[in-house]
């Protein structure tokens, strides 16, 4: 009889213990998501930001070279050649998903078509993006850059200099493959943007069904 109280009050001890743990477990699953939540929601915004400047960037550049009367008065002509000569930064908060990373927290996370999502949005799509983001910005400082630099344009907005440029074939490749490049980069932040709204919505789903 003795016995049989021991195993039992040991299995009650172990059930106790588990049933502590898998609530500790659920509190730290909802403290991530809801983490993850924000860096997602500040990724969302950033994003729709920059790409909301990376078409006007696009619509500037291509001004240059595609329309037959240029502005004549300076701020426009430094509006149009500042345009050729800039790039996009937006910030990636990944600082959660490094956690999980490197804690193993994802086995917290129950729902695995979640987890899934999430490590592929990490680790696939957002290297991707930091790549365009890099290639854009050399285009810039590594061609865009030391053709202008020589020229002083950007330093004296004379209108006459935009002129001059219309008719410079190295400079209108270089306006019309920025601008090819933007675009193609405009397409994938696009996508990228959809991805990350999408996963806010699981998120979203996931927290609010967490008992």
């Amino acid at each position: 009889m003795d016995l049989l109280v021991i195993v039992v009050g040991i299995m009650v001890s172990f059930l106790l213990n588990e049933w502590r743990q898998g609530k500790e477990d659920i509190r730290k699953e909802q403290r991530l998501l809801i983490a993850l939540r924000e860096d997602v929601r500040a990724d969302s915004i950033s994003f729709a930001n920059e790409l909301a400047e990376l078409s006007e960037l696009i619509e500037l550049g291509m001004i240059l070279v595609e329309r037959e009367k240029l502005p004549t008065d300076p701020d426009s002509v430094m509006l149009l050649l500042s345009s050729c000569a800039s790039y996009i930064s937006f910030p990636f908060n990944d600082i959660t998903y490094e956690e999980i990373r490197a804690t193993g927290a994802g086995a917290l996370i129950r729902d695995k078509a979640l987890l899934r999502q999430i490590i592929e949005m990490y680790d696939k799509h957002l290297p991707m993006m930091r790549e365009y983001q890099s290639i854009d910005k050399w285009m810039v400082l590594e061609r865009v850059f030391p053709f202008l630099e020589p020229r002083l344009v950007l330093a004296d907005p004379d209108p006459a200099v935009l002129e001059g440029l219309r008719n410079d074939t190295q400079w209108r490749n270089l306006v019309t493959s920025n601008a090819g490049f933007k675009a193609q980069m405009r397409g994938e932040m696009a996508e990228h943007l959809h991805r990350i709204d999408s996963l806010g919505i699981m998120l979203d789903e996931a927290i609010a069904t967490t008992p």
